[in-house]
């Protein structure tokens, strides 16, 4: 992983695990917000759901979606951040505009139906599960 990239991640995740063990709930609701999750009940599943585009980068047939996910934090106006990266305030807005995109691209392309229930992948990972209500008379 880049090293400008590596870097904005971690402080991210930082930020994230401070927000979600020892934030109140609207900086919660804020930070949850921020990615596209306002639905999301459960913190664990938007710890879960936050991992997605960084674990693209062990699958190399994925490190497309990687580089993506490092040019969306580090690459501003056709410039690459520092060794250092851009700090906290712009990866959280460049992470946040990345993952609806990211998730609704990722949901598309691994959608399958067994019987009733819709499940959706994102790189090998389970998204969503939805059950098909049946129809009343």
């Amino acid at each position: 992983m880049p090293r400008n990239c590596s870097a904005d991640v971690v402080r991210v995740i930082s930020h994230m695990d401070e927000v979600l063990t020892c934030g109140n709930n609207s900086r919660i609701a804020a930070f949850k917000a921020q990615f596209g999750m306002e639905n999301v009940t459960h913190l664990d599943d938007v710890a879960s759901t936050m991992r997605y585009p960084i674990w693209t980068w062990l699958d190399p047939p994925s490190t497309s979606a990687f580089q993506g996910f490092c040019d969306a934090l580090e690459v501003e106006d056709g410039v690459n951040a520092p060794e250092r990266g851009w700090g906290l305030k712009h990866a959280l807005l460049a992470w946040g505009k990345f993952m609806p995109g990211y998730l609704a691209d990722c949901e598309s392309r691994s959608l399958w139906f067994f019987g009733d229930v819709r499940f959706s992948m994102c790189d090998g990972f389970l998204v969503t599960v939805t059950f098909r209500l049946p129809e009343s008379d």
